[in-house]
C-alpha cells in the first residue's frame, strides 16, 4: 500500500502513537521517518524524496515535530516530550536516530522492551527495528505497511538503475578464456624445472594502460620447515596479484630460454633507476615479484577460479583488455613520461614554492590533493596537467641528478626508436 502527502490529515495524526527519525548523513544514505498508528500501521518516507527539507516537518507536516528551544544533553528536545509524549532514549535498546512514543502505550512497549527473548527477534543489522516493536506493544506480530508514494517511485528508479548496473557489469566480465595462463620456470630459463604459472591482465583506456599480474606459486610438500619432498609433487597452489598503475611495452616477459640476458630493443625494459615507481615495462626481475599474497589451494584449477573473481571484482573489463601496443605509440607515451621528469627538475623550485603556499585544507578537510594540483597549474603555467599524471608518485626520486642524466639518455633512446620504426613504415 501507499499514501501520498495529502492523505495525512488531521484524523490520520490523531492516530499516531510513534515516530521515529533517523536524518540524512552523507554516506549513510537519505535518512527517513517511521510513524505507527492505532490501527496497526506503519508508514515510512525518505527525506530525500520530500518536495521539502527534512528539518521543516513540523512546518510541512505537523507540529509533533516542532523542537524545543532548551538545549538538553546536547541537543533540542521535542517540545511534546513531557506533554502526553516521551522518548526512548531511557530504553535498553540500540536504535538510530530519535524516537518519541505516546504515554498511553509508553508501559506497554516498556513491558515488551523487557522481554530481551521477545525483542531480539526485531534486530536487523545490529539495530531494534523499533516499528516493529511497537508492534508488538500494540498486540501484532507485524504491522501492515504502507510506503510514501514518492519514496516508492525514486526505489523503482533506483532499483532500475541498479539493474542496469549490474547488467552493465555483468556484460563486462571477464571469462576464463580471457585469461592465458604461462608456465613460469625457475629463472625464466625453458631448461629449468616449472614453478608455477602467471598471467597478465593488461587494459587500455584514456587515463592509460594498467595491468594486473596473477601469479600461483607450486609450493611442493615439505617433511619439516625448509625440507622439502619432491616426490609427493605439489602441497598447495599459493595465489598472489600484483597491480601496475602504468604499462610500457612489449606488454608480456620475455619468452622462456637461456638467453635471457639479451633481448634487444623488442625487449626495452625499465632501468634500475625506475625500480622505484609503479609503472614498469615487464622484464625477467619483474617477473619473480608476485606482489601481494591472496590465498593459498589445494588444485590450480581452485586458484585461477578465485583469480578470476578477484579480476571481475576489481574492475575486470573485457573490452578494455588488450594484448598488443603499436611500438611506436609505446615509445612515445614514454618520451612524454621522460619530458615530464625533465619538467620537475626544470620548475622544481616553482612547484616547491607553490606546493608550500597553497591552502589545501579548503573548508577544514583534508582531502587536498585536487587542489594542490590546481594551485601547481596555476602557479607553474610551464607544466600541463598531463605531466602532473606523475608528480604525485614520481616526483622525490627523478629529481636526482644521476636519474636525470638516465632519463635524457632513454629519451634519446625511445626518439631514435621512433624515427627507426616511422622509417620501416614509410618504406
Amino acid at each position: 500500500m501507499t499514501f501520498d502527502l495529502q492523505d495525512l490529515d488531521e484524523k490520520f495524526w490523531s492516530k499516531v502513537v510513534f515516530f521515529q527519525i533517523y536524518n540524512s548523513s552523507g554516506l549513510g544514505g537519505p535518512g527517513a521517518l517511521w510513524l505507527v498508528t492505532e490501527d496497526r500501521k506503519k508508514y515510512y518516507l525518505r527525506f530525500e524524496d520530500l518536495p521539502f527539507n527534512e528539518y521543516r516537518l513540523a512546518e510541512n507536516l505537523n507540529d509533533l515535530f516542532e523542537k524545543s528551544a532548551e538545549w538538553i544533553d546536547h541537543c533540542h528536545p521535542f517540545a511534546i516530550e513531557g506533554k502526553g509524549w516521551t522518548s526512548l532514549k531511557g530504553f535498553d535498546i540500540k536504535f538510530f536516530g530519535e524516537a518519541l512514543i505516546r504515554d498511553d502505550i509508553y508501559e506497554a512497549i516498556r513491558e515488551v522492551a523487557l522481554n530481551k527473548e521477545l525483542v531480539e527477534k526485531k534486530v536487523y543489522g545490529g539495530y531494534y527495528n523499533l516499528p516493529d516493536i511497537v508492534g508488538l506493544a500494540l498486540g501484532t506480530e507485524s504491522l501492515e505497511r504502507v510506503d510514501y508514494i514518492r519514496s516508492v517511485k525514486a526505489q523503482e528508479k533506483q532499483n532500475k538503475l541498479m539493474e542496469e548496473a549490474h547488467a552493465e557489469h555483468e556484460s563486462k566480465k571477464l571469462l576464463p578464456e580471457h585469461i592465458l595462463w604461462k608456465p613460469m620456470h625457475v629463472n625464466n630459463m625453458a631448461e629449468n624445472p616449472v614453478m608455477g604459472e602467471y598471467a597478465l591482465i593488461i587494459n587500455k583506456t584514456d587515463d592509460g594502460i594498467t595491468a594486473r599480474k596473477f601469479t600461483i606459486v607450486y609450493q611442493p610438500h615439505r617433511i619439516e620447515p625448509m625440507v622439502i619432498d619432491p616426490s609427493k609433487g605439489t602441497e598447495y597452489y599459493v595465489l598472489f596479484e600484483k597491480t601496475y598503475r602504468e604499462i610500457y611495452g612489449p606488454l608480456e616477459y620475455p619468452p622462456a630460454d637461456d638467453k635471457w640476458d639479451n633481448k634487444g630493443d623488442d625487449y626495452q625494459c625499465t632501468r634500475h633507476f625506475l625500480s622505484y615507481f609503479a609503472w614498469a615495462s615487464f622484464s625477467n626481475g619483474d617477473m619473480f615479484d608476485y606482489g601481494d599474497f591472496i590465498s593459498c589451494f589445494k588444485t590450480a584449477d581452485k586458484a585461477k577460479e578465485y583469480a578470476l573473481c578477484f579480476a571481475n571484482a576489481n574492475g575486470g573489463n573485457r573490452f578494455t583488455q588488450i594484448t598488443k601496443l603499436d611500438p611506436i605509440e609505446d615509445q612515445k607515451r614514454r618520451v612524454k613520461r621522460y619530458e615530464a621528469y625533465r619538467a620537475y627538475q626544470k620548475y622544481y623550485k616553482k612547484i616547491m614554492d607553490v606546493i608550500v603556499n597553497a591552502d589545501i585544507y579548503p573548508d577544514n578537510a583534508c582531502g587536498g590533493q585536487r587542489f594542490l594540483i590546481n594551485a601547481i597549474l596555476k602557479g607553474v603555467p610551464e607544466i600541463t596537467k598531463e605531466q602532473l599524471m606523475y608528480f604525485r608518485h614520481d616526483l622525490p626520486w627523478v629529481l636526482e641528478k644521476r636519474t636525470q642524466e638516465v632519463i635524457e639518455k632513454e629519451r634519446q633512446r625511445s626518439l631514435e626508436i621512433i624515427k627507426k620504426l616511422e622509417g620501416k613504415d614509410g618504406k
